[in-house]
C-alpha cells in the first residue's frame, strides 16, 4: 500500500493531494484571518507567502490582493488598441495616396474632359448657395494620427433678393489678399457696393480705404478661379471605382478632382458635393477641398452691425455705453398715468431700423412692421398675406414725412443721446464699480431722467416727460 504525506507538513495523508487535518485548519483560520483583517497567520509583505507560527508556508497565487492575470489583461488591452490605431492610419493613409496620387481610370465617362469641367463651372450658377472648404496639412503618419491642419480658408456664395453676398474665412490662409485671420464678406447693400468685416462688425463703403485695399483681392478669388487651378494639374478623365464605389474624375500625377454618381443621374454629383486634392512642396504637403451646393440661401444677418463712418469714438464716454450695451433690438415703452400706451420695438438693420408695434398707435398699425432704410431715407411698411408672405408698401416721405422722424426719435439709442449728457449727469449710487446710476436735473433740482448701468451695459432708461408721463427704453429688448 503506498504512502501519502500532506503536501505542506509532510503528514501521512488517507489519499495523495490530501492535506492533514492540522493544515487545513491553518488554512481555514487564514482565510478567515484574511477576510476579517484578523488572526494568528500574518502575511509576509507582497511575497505571495503566508507563513503561519508553526513554521510552514504556502503560496496563494496573490501578490498584494490582485490578480496578476489584470495587468496583462491591460497591456494586451493597450497593445491591441495601439496596433488598431496604427493599421487604421496607415490604411487611411494608404486610401488618400490612392486618390490623390494615383487614381486610376478603370472606365470611361459618358461625357469628355471638356464637358465634366463645363459642369463643374456652372454649379456655382446653377445653385442658389455654394461653398468651398480647403485645408492645407503636413503628409506622413503621424499628422494623419494626430490630424495637423497647417492652414484653411473657407469660401462661400449665396443669392438672396437677386443679390450674391460672397463670404470669406481665413485660418493662416488668406489667398495673398493680405487680410488677417477672419471673417469677411463682399455684397452690396442698398445699390452700393460694401465690404463687411464681420468679426468687428464694421460695414466699409465703396471708397474707404479698406474696401479699396481689398475688395479687388476678394474679387479674384472666386469659384471658378479655384476649380481652374485644380483643372491645370489634371490631364486624365473617366471613371474610377476604389473601395468598390464609382467616381467621376480627373486625375494628374499630383491631383484630382472626382465626384460620387448621383443614382439617379449619373451626370451629377451625389449630394451635391465635389471634392479634390492636390499634393505641394514634393508631396510633403496636401490641400483637401470639398465643394458644396445647395438651394437655399439665408439673407445677410446685420444685427449690430454699424457703417465704418459711425464707429463711436474713444471719447464718446456714452456712445461706447451704448456699443457695449446694443443687442440685437431695443425697446421703447410710453406710460401715462402708470399705463402702458405705446410699446415699440426697434430692430437694428445694417441700413436702417424696423419697427413694430404691440397695439395701433398714432398712424401704425399693429399687424405691419415699418422699416426706415437711413441711406436712402424712405419708409416701408410691411404687411403680410395669407401665407405670411411680405407685402411691402412704399410710404413716400412726401406724404409721410411726419411718420419717418417719429420713428427716428424712438431708436432707443437716438433716444438716450437726446436725453442723457454724460458731462452733467450725476452718479448718485455705485456698486464696486459693478453698477452705477445716473441722474439728470433741470434747473429747479428735479430729475428728468434716470440710467441705470450694470457691469458696464445700460439696462435701462427711465425719462420723465411729466409728473404722469415717463418713458422706459432699453437697449437689449
Amino acid at each position: 500500500m503506498a504512502i501519502h504525506n500532506c503536501p505542506h507538513c509532510g503528514a501521512i495523508v488517507p489519499y495523495a493531494g490530501a492535506q492533514c487535518s492540522n493544515c487545513a485548519r491553518r488554512r481555514e483560520n487564514e482565510r478567515r484571518s484574511m477576510n476579517s483583517g484578523s488572526g494568528s497567520g500574518s502575511r509576509s509583505g507582497n511575497s505571495g507567502n503566508v507563513t503561519y507560527s508553526g513554521g510552514s508556508s504556502y503560496s496563494t497565487g496573490h501578490s498584494g490582493g490582485k490578480s496578476s492575470i489584470l495587468p496583462i489583461f491591460a497591456v494586451i488591452i493597450v497593445i491591441a488598441l495601439v496596433v488598431g490605431i496604427v493599421y487604421g492610419v496607415i490604411s487611411v493613409n494608404n486610401r488618400e495616396e490612392t486618390l490623390w496620387k494615383g487614381l486610376e481610370i478603370t472606365g470611361e465617362a459618358s461625357r469628355s474632359l471638356e464637358d465634366y469641367q463645363g459642369y463643374l463651372l456652372s454649379l456655382d450658377d446653377e445653385n442658389a448657395f455654394w461653398s468651398i472648404e480647403c485645408e492645407t496639412s503636413k503628409t506622413g503618419f503621424f499628422q494623419k494620427l494626430f490630424n495637423i491642419k497647417e492652414k484653411s480658408y473657407y469660401i462661400s456664395g449665396e443669392t438672396a433678393n437677386g443679390i450674391t453676398s460672397y463670404h470669406f474665412n481665413f485660418d493662416g490662409e488668406n489667398l495673398s489678399t493680405g487680410l488677417p485671420d477672419g471673417e469677411y464678406t463682399l455684397t452690396i447693400l442698398d445699390g452700393a457696393n460694401v465690404l463687411i468685416d464681420d468679426e468687428k462688425k464694421i460695414i466699409y463703403k465703396e471708397g474707404s480705404d479698406f474696401y479699396a485695399q481689398y475688395a479687388d483681392k476678394l474679387k479674384a478669388i472666386t469659384h471658378d478661379s479655384l476649380y481652374t487651378a485644380l483643372f491645370d494639374k489634371c490631364n486624365k478623365h473617366g471613371l474610377a471605382n476604389e473601395d468598390g464605389i464609382t467616381r467621376e474624375a480627373l486625375c494628374g500625377d499630383n491631383a484630382a478632382v472626382y465626384n460620387f454618381i448621383d443614382e439617379s443621374d449619373p451626370l451629377k454629383a451625389a449630394d451635391n458635393v465635389v471634392e479634390g486634392v492636390s499634393f505641394l512642396s514634393d508631396g510633403k504637403l496636401c490641400e483637401s477641398y470639398t465643394f458644396t451646393y445647395g438651394s437655399n440661401a439665408a439673407s445677410l444677418d446685420l444685427k449690430g452691425y454699424t457703417y465704418s463712418d459711425a464707429t463711436v469714438t474713444d471719447d464718446d464716454e456714452l456712445g461706447k455705453l451704448i456699443e457695449n450695451s446694443r443687442g440685437n433690438s431695443g425697446g421703447y415703452t410710453l406710460y401715462k398715468n402708470d399705463e402702458e400706451v405705446a410699446d415699440i420695438t426697434t430692430r437694428y438693420l445694417a441700413n436702417g431700423y424696423e419697427f413694430s408695434f404691440y397695439a395701433d398707435w398714432k398712424n401704425f398699425d399693429a399687424d405691419a412692421t415699418y422699416r426706415v432704410n437711413t441711406n436712402a431715407k424712405t419708409l416701408t411698411k410691411v404687411s403680410y398675406d395669407e401665407q405670411y408672405a411680405e407685402v411691402l408698401t412704399d410710404m413716400p416721405l412726401s406724404e409721410y414725412q411726419a411718420e419717418y422722424d417719429y420713428l427716428l426719435s424712438v431708436v432707443p439709442d437716438i433716444y438716450i443721446r437726446n436725453i442723457i449728457d454724460m458731462n452733467k449727469a450725476e452718479i448718485v449710487k455705485e456698486n464696486s464699480g459693478m453698477v452705477k446710476n445716473y441722474k439728470m436735473k433741470d434747473a429747479n433740482g428735479n430729475v428728468t431722467a434716470e440710467m441705470k448701468v450694470t457691469f458696464g451695459k445700460i439696462a435701462e432708461v427711465l425719462h420723465y416727460i411729466s409728473d404722469s408721463e415717463y418713458v422706459k427704453v432699453e437697449l437689449e429688448y
